[in-house]
Parts: structure tokens; sequence; C-alpha cells
């Protein structure tokens, strides 16, 4: 596999972009993952918006406080055969991985619930983007709520 294989959207070549000027050894970390991509899958990680078929993937950049890559294989009629959907600040990240731990305990009804309020609550990016939206050559989106100033 080549880089050619691997897109990103244009919220995450966004994102990227705005790394490269604020942090560039993140992104430099962020981009060594990105490379990875092809050489090693991530690690599923359940969140809001990935496709039934296309769960979403992780991978963990070697600088710790560098975003982790979302990323998911491509759906049909998409570019390529991986497309990088986001950005994830570390704490994010680790909030997200503790709560799936967390709720792999709980009772499966208790689950369902959490599952369906998340769903209706977190902000998520649409990753079927439509045609032209989808670039290569950058780095993931943030995924940011829009009522919610940063």
């Amino acid at each position: 596999m080549t880089m050619a294989d691997i897109w990103l959207t244009a919220a995450a070549e966004a994102a990227f972009g705005e790394l490269q000027a604020t942090a560039p050894d993140q992104a430099d970390a962020v981009s060594a993952a990105i490379d990875a991509i092809t050489a090693a899958e991530g690690r599923r990680i359940d969140l809001p918006g990935a496709p039934a078929a296309e769960p979403f993937l992780a991978i963990e950049p070697r600088d710790p406080d560098a975003p982790a890559v979302i990323y998911r294989h491509a759906a049909n009629g998409e570019p390529g055969k991986w497309l990088v959907v986001s950005l994830m600040n570390r704490d994010d990240y680790r909030a997200a991985r503790q709560a799936e731990q967390a709720l792999a305990t709980t009772p499966p009804a208790v689950r369902e619930l959490v599952n369906g309020v998340v769903a209706g609550t977190v902000a998520t990016a649409n990753v079927t983007p439509p045609a032209g939206t989808v670039t290569h050559g950058g780095a993931v989106p943030t995924t940011t709520n829009p009522d919610k100033p940063s």
C-alpha cells in the first residue's frame, strides 16, 4: 500500500495544517502515525458517527501530547483504502477509552441507554463526505461542537 491509499477529510487536513503551524513536533508525530496506518491496523474505538460496516480505529502518535489519529476503512464510493476523519486531543482520547472500559462492565440495558444518550448528544463529523471534500496529504480534523464556544 502507498500513501495514495490514505485520504483525509477536508476538516482533517485543516486541523493538521493548524497543528503544523502551532506544534510542528506534534504534527511530525501525527504524520508518522498516519504513514503507519498501512503497516498495522489501529485499535478500534467506539465513537458515534462511524458507518456500521466501517468502525473507527485509532492510532496514537509517538509524541504523548500529539492528538490521536481517528480513521476507518474507506467505504464504497470513497477514494483510497483508508479515510482519516479526525484528530482527537489526548485528554479526550483517554476519556473515551476510560468510558469504553467502564461501559464494558455495566449491564447491557445500561450500555444501551448510555449509547443512545451519547449518540444523541455528542457532536460528530459527517465522515461520508460529498464529492470534492476528501483530500489527500493532510491530517485529521478535530471534532468540535458548533453550539459550544471553543
